[in-house]
């Protein structure tokens, strides 16, 4: 049951991270650090992608989605991404039967 939890605090910690420097919260504290502004979308849009495939992890379903969660939860905080690449991994057998689940209802479509 924890496999999803991994990803999805990592990808909190990268959706604050970014929405803090977006705010001016860090750039303020540190000048230069960040400035550029291109950093921070990405930084967000990693961080939704690792809590979608967190709620797909702790759901069983679309296990590839629940991977690559995983994987960009790495860049996020590195000791909790390569926790959860290993638990997702480990866990493929109880995904079986639930592998195009994901595909066939869009982005989180029903999960029944």
């Amino acid at each position: 049951m924890a496999v999803g939890f991994f990803s999805v605090i990592s990808g909190s910690v990268a959706i604050g991270r970014g929405s803090e420097t977006m705010l001016g919260v860090v750039a303020a504290q540190y000048p230069g650090f960040l400035d550029s502004g291109l950093l921070q979308p990405v930084l967000i849009g990693i961080g939704v992608v690792a809590i979608v495939g967190g709620v797909c992890a702790l759901l069983k379903k679309a296990w590839g989605m629940a991977l690559a969660g995983a994987i960009l939860a790495v860049l996020c905080v590195v000791p909790l991404g390569i926790l959860a690449i290993l638990w997702v991994y480990q866990s493929k057998k109880e995904f079986a039967g639930q592998v195009n689940t994901f595909l066939n209802y869009g982005t989180l479509g029903r999960f029944s």
